[in-house]
């Protein structure tokens, strides 16, 4: 589910540890995330997106935006992440997440009705890779049920 938020990416630290620069582009995936539901064009979108988020997740979020607008929804509110653990090895990390999605909610956009809300306690299993500009980018988000 994608959310809102007024909050510009910001760069990570200069002096980050890896971990440091693994959860900075997980939190900010969340950040980019609505502003690239209510990008104008699929394009912005797959650009904005595209700076924390890759293959095979990227398309299958540009999906999704697509459907849900496609459904007159849009989502409202914020997500809080609660990083559990990080690890990493070589070029690939996994971080768990036990994300506060109270405060989210999908509505109609026209009718402005709510049509769902989110969970307290959504456990999450993120995989990221290391590209080639060192940036690291989720590659797949599985659900693992409450945390």
């Amino acid at each position: 589910m994608s959310l809102p938020s007024s909050r510009a990416p910001s760069p990570p630290a200069a002096s980050t540890t890896v971990q440091d620069a693994i959860k900075h582009s997980y939190n900010q995936y969340w950040v980019v995330l609505p502003q690239a539901e209510q990008a104008v064009s699929p394009q912005d979108r797959r650009h904005l997106l595209g700076r924390y988020a890759a293959q095979p997740l990227l398309d299958d979020v540009l999906r999704n935006i697509e459907k849900l607008h496609a459904q007159d929804l849009t989502s409202i509110g914020h997500i809080v992440v609660r990083i559990e653990k990080v690890q990493v090895k070589g070029s690939q990390a996994t971080v768990w997440d036990c994300q506060d999605s109270t405060n989210a909610q999908l509505k109609n956009s026209r009718t402005g009705k709510v049509t769902s809300r989110g969970t307290p306690n959504d456990h999450l299993r993120a995989t990221l890779a290391r590209g080639s500009d060192r940036q690291w980018r989720i590659t797949r988000i599985s659900p693992l049920g409450r945390c």
